[in-house]
C-alpha cells in the first residue's frame, strides 16, 4: 500500500530551490545620483541639454530626472534634426539612439554645442581621455563634463547666414568655433524681405544670449536685448503650423532657423520678452468642438434626469 506524500515534503526532499528562480535584489530606481543632481541644478539656472557618452544615461530615461537630451525613444521625431545627424560623423546604435565613444567627445562637441548640449556624463575610467576635450565640472557617481562653447538655448543676432543643404549647415557649425549664428535655407531671404535685409556679413555678427527663462509644459519664455534689427533663435524643435510666438505681448511670425529650430524677427533695438507656445494646427477648432460636445452632454443628462410629468 502506497502512502500519499504531501507536495511540501516532496519539494523539501528534492530541493525546491533548484526548480524556481529566486528574485535578486533590484536596483533602486528612486536612488539619488549626485552627478544627475549637479546637472539638474545647472539646468535650473539656465536651460540646457545633457548627453551620455558610451551609452551612459540611456535616452528616454533622462525624462525621469526632468532633463533634456537630443535623442530618445519617442514615437515621433523631427526629421530635420535627424538630417543634421545623418550628414555628420555620429553613429546610430539604433534608430533612436546616438552612440559616442569617450575618445570622440571632442569631435562630437561642435554639433552638440549648437544643439544646446552643455553637460556630458561618463564613467570615471575614461577621465584622462574626455578631460582633454571637455572641462571636468563635477566628480561623483559619474563624471560630469561641461562644454564652455555651448550655444545658449536662445539668443539674438543681427546677421543671418544661408546654407544650401544640411551638410553645408553642419560644415558652418563645425567651423564656427563655438560662436552662435542664425542661418536659413538658400532662397528663404528672397521670400521674406525682412530676412534679406539681415543677410550677409555673418562674420561681424553681434550675438546676445537670452536671460530670465521660464519653461512650462507647452511654453518657453525668455528675455533678450536686441542691439538693432535681427533675429532671435530658439534651439527647440520647429514644426510647421504647430507653434505661436508673442513678442512683448504681440503675435509675430515664426521663422525656421538653423534647419531644425525656431526663430522670430526683431525690427528694432530694445528689450523684449518673447514667448513661444505649442499650439497645433486646428487645436482651437478641436477645443471648440470639445466644448460644444460637453454642453450637449450636460444638456442631454439634464433632460434625462428631468422628473417625469404626471399623466
Amino acid at each position: 500500500m502506497k502512502l500519499f506524500t504531501p507536495p511540501a515534503l516532496l519539494a523539501a526532499a528534492m530541493g525546491f530551490e533548484n526548480y524556481v528562480l529566486q528574485p535578486p535584489v533590484r536596483a533602486g530606481f528612486d536612488a539619488k545620483s549626485p552627478a544627475v543632481e549637479f546637472v539638474r541644478a545647472g539646468h535650473r539656472a539656465e536651460p540646457s541639454r545633457v548627453f551620455g557618452l558610451q551609452g551612459v544615461l540611456t535616452p528616454g530615461w533622462n525624462a525621469v530626472y526632468g532633463l533634456e537630451t537630443v535623442h530618445g525613444v519617442d514615437a515621433l521625431q523631427t526629421p530635420w534634426l535627424r538630417e543634421l545627424f545623418d550628414v555628420s560623423h555620429y553613429a546610430w546604435a539604433a534608430s533612436w539612439k546616438l552612440y559616442v565613444m569617450p575618445e570622440n567627445a571632442g569631435q562630437a562637441r561642435s554639433l552638440l554645442d549648437a544643439l544646446n548640449v552643455r553637460y556630458y556624463l561618463d564613467a570615471a575610467a575614461h577621465r584622462s581621455v574626455v578631460s582633454s576635450a571637455l572641462k571636468l565640472a563635477h566628480v561623483a557617481d559619474l563624471d560630469v563634463y561641461e562644454s564652455n562653447t555651448v550655444w545658449p538655448r536662445a539668443f539674438f543676432t543681427d546677421r543671418v547666414d544661408t546654407y544650401a543643404d544640411p551638410a553645408d549647415l553642419v560644415k558652418k557649425i563645425l567651423a564656427s568655433n563655438g560662436r552662435p549664428f542664425a542661418a536659413v535655407a538658400t532662397g528663404q531671404p528672397a521670400a521674406q524681405p525682412a530676412l534679406a535685409r539681415l543677410a550677409g556679413g555673418a562674420a561681424s555678427r553681434t550675438v546676445a544670449p537670452a536671460t530670465n527663462y521660464r519653461l512650462t509644459e507647452n511654453t518657453t519664455a525668455f528675455a533678450v536685448r536686441a542691439t538693432g534689427p535681427g533675429v532671435v533663435v530658439l534651439a527647440e524643435a520647429w514644426w510647421p503650423d504647430s507653434f505661436r510666438v508673442d513678442v512683448n505681448g504681440r503675435r509675430a511670425s515664426i521663422v525656421r532657423v538653423n534647419h531644425a529650430f525656431k526663430g522670430v524677427l526683431i525690427e528694432a533695438a530694445g528689450d523684449y520678452r518673447i514667448t513661444f507656445s505649442y499650439w497645433p494646427r486646428h487645436f482651437t477648432r478641436y477645443v471648440m468642438l470639445s466644448a460644444i460636445g460637453a454642453v450637449l452632454a450636460i444638456g442631454s443628462l439634464l433632460i434625462a434626469l428631468r422628473p417625469a410629468r404626471p399623466v
